[in-house]
């Protein structure tokens, strides 16, 4: 049986419609990458006419279906790339429209509260340089939204500042703009010259009545310039480096400024660290997201430090004067201070001080702490804390940190929990000890010959003494106390805790005991 010939099928031709597609999308890219037209404008033309392209894509369709049907030829179906196409326009279209209408500057701001910074577009540095000569007194401002400030002492009585700025923009003339916005300028506070006019021509005076007045009229003057040049005296000139404003947080300025060094400075910066050296007057730092260092200061200084739960680090020494910090801050190190440290706010990292003419002070969520004369060190963490050689008295309240205090003189007042407590001394007590723990131990190490009285209790725990004076009662097995004279009396020495014991020894045994 002879089979049925099979009709031939028609040809199908290839469509043209998604290489057009592409051709365009790739020119137009190109062109972005040579700067001829701007990212963000191309975004804005996006989300806009996208469309155009599905339209563009139609019409080629219909074309190509007209003419194949004219030629005898199968027409091209949609196939899947051609789905794929569609797709990929309609979805990125929709998602361009919706980003061009965010509000992009209040969420750049709500990325620099948060300390997250979004470089976008090219990198293109610029540097600027200005001098220019100021007043021996007043004050030296100066605050930057991103960037880095440093100052060292100048050698005249001049300011030089020197900025190198880096600058994110889709095109070198957007960033020449955002650089001319932001140029350096330095501005100073002037004082007011009143004007005194001459004695006018009145008709009908004496020459006795015009001598009166003309002596009113320059006894008014001296007193007019007195008060100017007190005034003078009496104010504080505000000096301020104005480098402008941007619309963005595209330029990024590291700022070095040589300032005459008796002129108290008053910086801060959003984003970037502040470092100040070789200054004779105070200083008041603020750095919200960045390090600080202050290095050879005659004069006090105030700084605020923040950047969420975690700041930058803070670098502190020989100063001549009192130290406030106050705010978050990572590594903390303050040296060779004369006068007062006072610290408040939440401090992540280690704190570390040395050598304090006149005490610390520290308080935070989780710790109160306040000590006399540090000549030795004192160094605290999340987890522990160690002091050494410190006369004036000891202070804290805290919780979960291990302590250990040697050679700490004067009073000492402990409050811990759910951690240890321990306390060495190569003396006798020279204040009143009073240590209070909760499920932590406790142990204090005291020279043999010392003279001193002892109150102490634990509940649910046990106590030791390796001094035969201290009599323990254990009639109560849960809570036992003991109490004691040694020697001829003195200091008073108060132990507490809860579910730990006490342990009361002679520091010279413990020393062979280790």
């Amino acid at each position: 049986m002879a089979s049925t010939p099979v009709p031939n099928a028609l040809p199908r031709r290839r469509s043209f419609a998604g290489p057009v597609i592409l051709i365009i999308v790739g020119v137009i890219f190109l062109l972005g990458n040579m700067h001829i037209i701007t990212w963000s404008g191309l975004g804005w033309w996006y989300s806009r006419y996208w469309p155009l392209l599905l339209i563009l894509w139609g019409a080629i369709k219909l074309v190509e279906y007209t003419w194949a049907r004219r030629q005898g030829f199968q027409p091209s179906g949609i196939g899947a790339g051609g789905v794929f196409l569609v797709l990929f326009i309609i979805v990125g279209g929709l998602v361009a429209t919706e980003i061009v209408g965010v509000d992009w500057t209040g969420f750049h701001k709500a990325l620099d509260e948060m300390g997250i910074n979004f470089p976008v577009g090219n990198k293109y540095e610029y540097s600027n340089q200005i001098d220019q000569a100021v007043a021996s007194r007043g004050v030296f401002t100066l605050a930057l939204q991103h960037g880095s400030i440093t100052v060292l002492p100048s050698t005249d009585e001049k300011v030089h500042v020197s900025v190198r700025k880096t600058i994110r923009a889709f095109s070198k003339e957007e960033a020449d703009r955002i650089d001319q916005a932001t140029q350096p300028e330095i501005k100073t506070d002037d004082i007011p010259t009143a004007s005194m006019s001459n004695l006018p021509d009145v008709p009908g005076l004496s020459s006795a009545e015009r001598d009166k007045i003309r002596a009113e009229i320059d006894r008014a003057r001296a007193e007019a310039a007195k008060a100017r040049a007190e005034a003078a005296r009496a104010r504080e000139e505000v000096i301020r480096v104005n480098l402008g404003s941007s619309s963005s947080n595209a330029a990024e300025s590291d700022v070095e400024l040589h300032v005459p060094p008796t002129l108290p400075l008053e910086l801060s910066t959003q984003h970037g660290d502040i470092e100040v050296r070789s200054r004779q007057a105070d200083v008041k730092l603020t750095a919200v997201h960045g390090d600080v260092t202050i290095d050879d200061l005659t004069g006090n200084a105030t700084i605020t430090m923040h950047g969420g739960m975690q700041g930058g680090d803070l670098t502190v020494r020989d100063v001549k004067g009192n130290v406030t910090v106050q705010g978050h801050a990572n590594e903390s190190n303050i040296s060779n201070v004369s006068g007062l440290v006072a610290m408040s706010g939440d401090y992540m990292g280690e704190t570390n001080v040395q050598n304090l003419g006149q005490g610390f002070r520290f308080n935070s969520s989780r710790t109160d702490l306040e000590t006399g004369k540090i000549q030795g060190e004192l160094r605290f963490d999340g987890d522990s804390l160690r002091a050494s050689n410190i006369s004036g008295g000891f202070k804290v309240s805290t919780r979960s940190k291990d302590m250990h205090l040697e050679d700490v003189t004067g009073d000492i007042e402990v409050n811990n929990k759910n951690a240890s407590v321990e306390l060495r001394a190569s003396k006798a007590p020279a204040g009143n000890i009073q240590i209070s723990n909760k499920d932590g131990g406790i142990e204090i190490a005291l020279p043999a010959q010392s003279a001193f009285q002892v109150e102490a209790k634990a509940h649910g725990g046990e106590i030791h003494s390796d001094f035969g004076e201290i009599k323990i009662d254990k009639s109560s097995e849960e809570n036992p106390v003991a109490s004691g004279t040694i020697g001829a009396g003195g200091r008073k020495i108060q132990l507490s805790t809860e579910h730990a014991d006490i342990d009361i020894r002679k520091g010279d045994q413990t020393a062979e005991n280790k």
